[in-house]
């Protein structure tokens, strides 16, 4: 918290994933909610980002969903209790089987739930930005952006604004509802240096957005 302070910075959130219950899903992050939760209250953030629900390896197997639903309430009452929002981060993996998991966390599968949708994962996945936004509603507390060369099933980020993911589309959402929301560039792998994709990045959001 002093080294932010320090600088002129805030911690919008911290971001975990795996199944918090399951010690061989999770390995080292069972049992981490706690500490994490703990560390955002010293920090002065009340955001947990949660990635997970990924059966791409195993099969999807709809008992050890339910599980899985079951582990992320349980998660997301444990955040509540110390004041502290968690919200699900998306990658593409949500949308196959017929949005299968993306549909159940929008009915309500996880009550209390909310999102930090990733925009570029959302992209990758072939499915509409301003549709897939307005079918949160009011759950959403953070926006990721991202970008990606291709819409192949690979890891290929680039610099927003110059790949396949038409950020534009989510404009008007944006304009409209995301006053107050952390708007924030999510750079995976980059062929530039840091401080060159960070300038980039920044410059999107800034023009696309600096009167949001």
């Amino acid at each position: 918290k002093d080294l932010l302070l320090a600088h002129g910075l805030s911690l919008s959130a911290l971001h975990i994933g795996g199944n918090l219950e399951d010690r061989g899903q999770a390995g080292r992050e069972y049992g981490m909610l706690d500490k994490v939760l703990a560390y955002l209250a010293e920090a002065g953030c009340a955001t947990l980002l949660y990635s997970g629900l990924n059966y791409r390896a195993t099969g999807f197997k709809e008992a050890v969903f339910q599980n899985d639903l079951k582990a992320l309430s349980a998660a997301v009452t444990r955040a509540a209790d110390r004041g502290v929002a968690l919200l699900y981060h998306n990658h593409d993996w949500e949308f196959e089987e017929g949005a299968r998991i993306m549909n159940a966390l929008r009915d309500g599968a996880v009550p209390g739930l909310g999102f930090c949708p990733d925009l570029g994962w959302v992209a990758k996945a072939g499915v509409g930005l301003s549709a897939f936004l307005e079918s949160r509603g009011g759950k959403i507390g953070m926006l990721h952006f991202k970008d990606f060369a291709t819409l192949e099933r690979k890891l290929d980020a680039v610099e927003l604004g110059s790949g396949i993911a038409n950020l534009a589309g989510a404009t008007a959402w944006i304009r409209k509802y995301a006053g107050g929301l952390w708007l924030t560039a999510d750079q995976d792998v980059t062929a530039l240096t840091p401080q060159e994709s960070t300038r980039m990045n920044a410059e999107f959001l800034k023009k696309e957005y600096s009167d949001s």
